[in-house]
């Protein structure tokens, strides 16, 4: 693993991208999104009845960009109508005197319409109206953006539909919703049939993010090992990619509970249980049930005989360290036809370590070869003190299911040769597969995913982000040469790229404060979260909310809201107060703190879509529905990205998605109703006090192990 400095590629070409109804909630977060993905000189067309709203968010994406080569469009028009739609191919057609590689259609606008029930449908004239906005328009609205730029070498289509699982299931009082989503898929599966050069989105199972791009089941043909400049060998891609692809998926090659976690974490799939079954033999290892025994057999086996035999537990990097052994021994050097690199190719800077580091590291290895039985292949103390190094720098952090808390660790050969960039063009998560099926021959593997974030062009180096770019660079630097041993020669750390903001003082009408008040109120913000850590691990929230409000008050007026320190004096507090239920609070510092992540992370940062996610259920539970489900949108936007379609989480956001329409819905038809819905409800069913306060977004930023 090593540094890497490249040029960002990752875009959406030279194109026009069309979006209906952009105005808000996920045709809002959507336009961020493809904003940033579209190189100079492209066309942005963004279409909604609110002129106003539209000119509102053509401001907003401008003011966290320097691009002043893109033109942005603002059509406030009714879809539903016929002039709306020749309206806006009308405009589209103005734009054909440009030079585009790329036209993008997103159909996004569309409404819930009457969910009363199916014997209240007898208004003809409102059952066409919801069917013009939700059927007729995307239908006429793409056949004429067709005319306007037929397709033709060099030029790529593709067409996106909003789509929904109620495209293929019923549900009651939701029949327009239900038969306008079943149309608009047969009319986008008819479209994909005639147009095979345009890529066309349109199934309720997959997303927009994958489908536009072709199938997202990636095998290492996409990529090949390559010498990168001052760095060693590296992964480039061998096709183009688009935000969403999976490019390889790896199953592990081993992977251990973390030792604190022993009893909690089931050692075969590492969901977290209630209650685990303990293996009747080392009474170490826990399984969800007998199902979960009999697959993780195969590697428990041995390592059961080795902790009787040895009468305790050895640390998890022992563990590690043994059942990797173990399946070489059994296996070989390559253990897979898709296995890009052996162990013994991969660095494990053991000359680099510092003397503390060196002294823990010889402490294992002695006691490993305590542990290692005596009736198994014996090896000498530089194969084993090899591997040691290798998962000490190369160790994966393995999640729950929910993907928000790091369980255990494991090691995945192909991804440790994907190097480092503080901005790069891929992330990885972690995909548990299918472990649930009484037969194991059913079950599917644990395994990581490698994951573009925006358009990869091919022979482009495939980088992951080793640490959180929430880091100013010099500590970002130190990091990555303390824990990976090596230089980050990227832009962003030669540059010093975004550093200003992260120390930055607030402006207000043009009038900045002084380089020392800034270093002033950074070094008591500093000071202050030090003070606000302590009470935090002593779990004492009540003076955690009385630090970071003093903090805040007197910190607030001097730095900018990209502040880092105040950024996390936001997180926290808006944490504790979620947990102890004040969530007015909670909402406002979370607004603030994903408003300051987007003008820091990269758009489909997957930090910045679970800090999304966390800002739209504390504002849900706040009762602002409005802001609520924008951001849940923002979220589910990202993470459709970062981790797919399948995911557990992005499942949970579609649903709450789909409710926080629905409630959103209600709100605008009478706000008196929905609040006092609301209030019913909450009495009906009480509030119970919340998890104690994690960050959610902590396991995205720290994906790779080290040992502690």
């Amino acid at each position: 693993m090593s540094g890497k400095n490249t040029t960002n590629q990752r875009t959406l070409g030279r194109g026009i991208c069309i979006i209906t109804g952009a105005s808000k909630g996920f045709g809002r977060a959507l336009a961020h999104e493809v904003f940033h993905l579209l190189e100079p000189g492209s066309i942005l067309l963004l279409v909604a009845r609110s002129g106003t709203l539209l000119q509102e968010l053509k401001e907003e994406m401008q003011s966290f960009t320097d691009k002043q080569q893109l033109v942005v469009h603002c059509i406030a028009t009714d879809l539903r109508t016929k002039e709306g739609v020749n309206e806006t191919v009308k405009v589209a057609r103005q734009e054909t005197v440009n030079e585009i590689d790329h036209v993008f259609l997103i159909n996004n606008a569309g409404s819930l319409g009457d969910i009363s029930g199916f014997e209240s449908l007898t208004d003809l004239e409102k059952v066409n109206s919801y069917l013009s906005l939700n059927v007729s328009s995307p239908l006429a609205l793409t056949a004429g953006i067709l005319q306007v730029f037929p397709c033709r070498s060099g030029l790529r289509w593709s067409v996106v539909n909003i789509s929904s699982v109620f495209a293929l299931r019923a549900l009651p009082s939701w029949a327009l919703y239900c038969t306008a989503k079943a149309a608009r898929k047969m009319m986008f599966s008819v479209l994909a049939e005639e147009e095979p050069n345009v890529k066309v989105s349109y199934s309720p199972a997959r997303h927009q993010f994958t489908s536009i791009s072709g199938p997202s089941a990636a095998t290492m043909e996409n990529v090949a090992v390559f010498d990168s400049p001052g760095k060693g060998r590296g992964l480039k891609a061998t096709k183009e990619f688009w935000a969403g692809d999976v490019i390889f998926s790896e199953p592990s090659l081993a992977a251990v509970v973390f030792d604190s976690l022993a009893e909690r974490i089931c050692h075969s799939c590492f969901r977290r249980q209630d209650k685990l079954q303990r293996c009747g033999q080392c009474k170490f290892a826990h399984y969800c049930d007998r199902t979960c025994q009999r697959a993780g057999w195969a590697e428990h086996k041995q390592e059961c005989s080795a902790i009787k035999a040895f009468g305790k537990v050895p640390n998890e990097n022992i563990r590690l360290v043994a059942r990797i052994m173990w399946r070489l021994d059994k296996e070989g050097s390559v253990v897979s036809d898709m296995q890009l690199t052996t162990l013994e190719e991969l660095e494990d800077h053991i000359t680099d370590m510092q003397e503390d580091d060196l002294k823990e590291f010889k402490v294992d290895i002695h006691n490993f070869l305590d542990y290692w039985p005596r009736n198994s292949k014996q090896h000498t103390i530089d194969v084993i003190s090899h591997i040691f190094g290798v998962i000490n720098c190369n160790g994966f952090t393995v999640s729950d299911q929910r993907g928000l808390q790091a369980v255990g660790v494991g090691l995945f050969p192909n991804l440790c040769l994907v190097n480092h960039d503080c901005w790069p063009n891929c992330t990885v998560i972690l995909n548990h597969g299918n472990q649930s099926a009484v037969n194991t021959m059913f079950h599917s593997q644990r395994r990581i995913e490698l994951r573009s974030l925006g358009k990869i062009a091919e022979g482009e180096e495939l980088t992951v982000a080793y640490v959180d770019y929430l880091n100013l660079s010099e500590e970002r630097r130190r990091l990555l040469k303390t824990q990976y041993f090596f230089d980050c020669t990227c832009e962003h750390c030669k540059n010093g790229t975004k550093d200003d903001l992260k120390l930055g003082g607030r402006e207000v009408e043009g009038v900045k404060p002084s380089e020392e008040q800034v270093k002033e109120a950074t070094d008591y913000c500093f000071e202050m979260l030090e003070k606000m850590d302590k009470a935090r691990l002593n779990a004492d929230y009540h003076e955690v909310v009385k630090i970071c409000r003093e903090c805040i008050e007197k910190t607030e007026p001097i730095l900018a809201d990209t502040h880092i320190y105040l950024l996390r004096m936001w997180s926290t507090l808006s944490e504790v107060q979620a947990y102890l239920q004040y969530f007015d609070d909670a909402a406002e510092y979370a607004r603030k703190m994903v408003e300051g992540y987007m003008k820091l992370y990269h758009p489909n940062n997957a930090a910045l879509g679970m800090a999304a996610m966390r800002a739209g259920v504390t504002h849900w539970q706040a009762g602002q529905i409005e802001i609520a489900h924008g951001m849940i949108c923002k979220a589910y936007a990202i993470l459709m990205v970062t981790h797919g379609p399948t995911h557990p989480i992005t499942k949970d956001l579609d649903s709450m998605r789909i409710q926080t329409e629905m409630e959103l819905r209600m709100f605008k038809q009478n706000e008196y109703v929905y609040h006092s819905m609301r209030e019913a409800a909450l009495k009906n069913k009480p509030m119970t006090m919340m998890h104690e306060p994690k960050s959610v977004e902590e396991g995205i930023k720290n994906l790779f192990h080290r040992r502690k």
